[in-house]
């Protein structure tokens, strides 16, 4: 594996699982095309792209036999130096092939990895995360950029019909809060606001067990946090859109097998959101949802490894 920038206590964690670990992080562009071309590679799964701090810059096509883009940008990198994209056919169908500059190559369930783990030991109180004792809590732990107003005037409208229902955002500052307020403008108690700072990962892992239902967002779902919530045991709510990022959440819950929590358009969305919040359907859609994760079929990483390397094979038959 070749490694960036990545942090001590990640890169301790990670470099145990492999043979060879390879830091690229000191190493200028030519460097590293070196060191990466020196292990005359039949396949590069390139896991940065076109993100943030990444290092397209060594990414050139004689650098491996085959280049795949995974997991970082949900989309086309635009760019004919990868080969194929790993995905599958929700978050991707084959007619949107003609958009990507990368061919697709489909995993047969999602494309989602995950930890295979499930978080549903409650270990603490609402009182520890400033959430009330009762009412019903609309959790969207989503960072702050893909909130939009479309969606959020659908959570506003269903609170003013739903008095005992809270809604916790994700903390991303000053700003955020000044431009919810204003967006809100008196429409609701600005009290049935809540917001969660940012806290360790394993505290964020036991909070959100706290949440009643899990509000997705519109054009860019969660990824890692749609994950979370349904181990947590969550029931989410989403839309499916039409590009990769608004619809990765689909992708998981179709995986799970979780269709009644995927809806088709805003009217939809808000009706699910709706019917959740009487308790004896939350209580059947935490059931049903317990029921799936706990299926040694679902989340399981040796199948999906499999799923992967037959993916991975396909290259060169």
């Amino acid at each position: 594996m070749f490694s960036y920038d990545h942090e001590t206590g990640k890169k301790l964690h990670i470099e145990q699982d492999f043979n060879e670990f390879i830091d690229i992080t000191p190493l200028n562009a030519a460097e590293s095309k070196d060191k990466i071309k020196s292990y005359d590679l039949d396949i590069l799964i390139d896991l940065t792209t076109i993100i943030s701090h990444n290092r397209s810059n060594i990414i050139h096509q004689d650098i491996a036999k085959v280049i795949i883009a995974y997991l970082a940008f949900p989309g086309t990198t635009g760019s004919h130096i990868y080969d194929y994209i790993l995905t599958d056919n929700i978050v991707t169908p084959l007619e949107k092939q003609k958009y990507y500059s990368e061919q697709f190559m489909f995993l047969p369930k999602t494309y989602q990895i995950n930890n295979g783990e499930i978080n549903i030991d409650i270990k603490n109180e609402r009182s520890d995360f400033n959430l009330p004792s009762d009412g019903i809590i609309l959790g969207c732990l989503n960072q702050s950029f893909k909130l939009d107003p479309v969606f959020f005037d659908i959570w506003i409208n269903i609170m003013k019909n739903h008095g005992n229902t809270y809604l916790w955002l994700l903390n991303n500052g000053v700003e955020m809060k000044k431009n919810i307020n204003k967006f809100i403008d008196k429409r609701i108690d600005l009290k049935r606001i809540i917001y969660a700072d940012r806290i360790d990962y394993e505290s964020h892992l036991q909070r959100i067990q706290h949440i009643d239902i899990a509000l997705d967002t519109r054009i860019y779902n969660g990824h890692t946090t749609t994950t979370e919530m349904i181990q947590a045991g969550i029931p989410l709510v989403t839309l499916k859109g039409a590009h990769f990022a608004s619809r990765v959440s689909s992708s998981i819950l179709n995986n799970l097998e979780l269709n009644d929590f995927i809806t088709e358009n805003y009217e939809e969305y808000e009706r699910k959101i709706i019917s959740l919040i009487n308790q004896d359907e939350c209580i059947c859609a935490k059931k049903l949802i317990r029921q799936k994760i706990n299926n040694p079929e679902i989340l399981n990483v040796k199948i999906f490894a499999k799923d992967f390397e037959q993916a991975l094979l396909k290259c060169f038959s």
